[in-house]
């Protein structure tokens, strides 16, 4: 399947092994593990009627402690586990990003290095591998956030073959498609909001500016202790 981007670039996507994006995902977490980030569901102790140490799993609905101390470790032991887990997810995601843009796609990477200088001064190192420069290549400078979007969903499509009924394909088309253009309208909206602020201080400062100069030019004092020129 051929891609067309707006920059006119020609990409020819194809199909990658889901058993691979598995793979990617299993060694992610394991690195987690290995960092000793706390993925796995934590556990507390408490004494049992003989006075024995027993192990329970923590749950959301155990937080709250007669023991103000047990209380305060258990939302901590929880808070740490969830925002690992969404860590996790990310990282996941983000690895197999990567791996189905650099394997993913056949494209030729530009002749003019204009775009790696770019990079560069958004304080992006730009490796000489040339695997690594395709996928920065599409992901920072080749791709509108779309296009990236319908890019993923293709691959993923393109991955899984004829194992997807054609409904549940043209759903996840239109699901990704409509987040992705929330996504891009947020962004262009934050944006607008801070150029207007920007543009609104920026007028503010210089109608300050001319205000004070008419006042000399008056004669007239432009502070609590100024006098007239006059």
């Amino acid at each position: 399947m051929q891609f067309e981007t707006e920059q006119g670039v020609t990409l020819e996507l194809k199909a990658v092994s889901p058993a691979l994006l598995e793979r990617i995902a299993i060694e992610v977490e394991r690195q987690f593990r290995e960092r000793g980030e706390p993925v796995d569901v934590p556990t507390y102790s408490l004494p049992n009627a003989l006075g024995d140490v027993q192990q329970f799993v923590l749950t959301e609905d155990v937080l709250q402690s007669a023991d103000p101390e047990q209380t305060e470790m258990r939302k901590s032991l929880w808070a740490a586990h969830k925002a690992a887990l969404v860590d996790l997810a990310l990282a996941q995601e983000e690895a197999k990003q990567k791996y189905l843009l650099t394997y993913g796609i056949s494209f030729d990477l530009p002749e003019d290095d204009s775009w790696i200088e770019q990079l560069e001064g958004a304080f992006i190192d730009v490796p000489d591998k040339t695997s690594e420069r395709r996928w920065m290549y599409l992901l920072y400078y080749g791709l509108t956030p779309i296009e990236l979007q319908r890019i993923m969903v293709e691959l993923q499509v393109a991955s899984y073959g004829k194992a997807v009924d054609p409904e549940t394909v043209a759903s996840f088309r239109k699901g990704a498609e409509s987040a992705a253009r929330g996504v891009a309208e947020q962004r262009l909206g934050s944006a607008i909001r801070l150029f207007n602020r920007s543009t609104g201080q920026e007028e503010a400062k210089q109608l300050a500016d001319e205000l004070q100069v008419q006042g000399a030019e008056d004669g007239e004092g432009v502070g609590p202790d100024a006098k007239s020129v006059g």
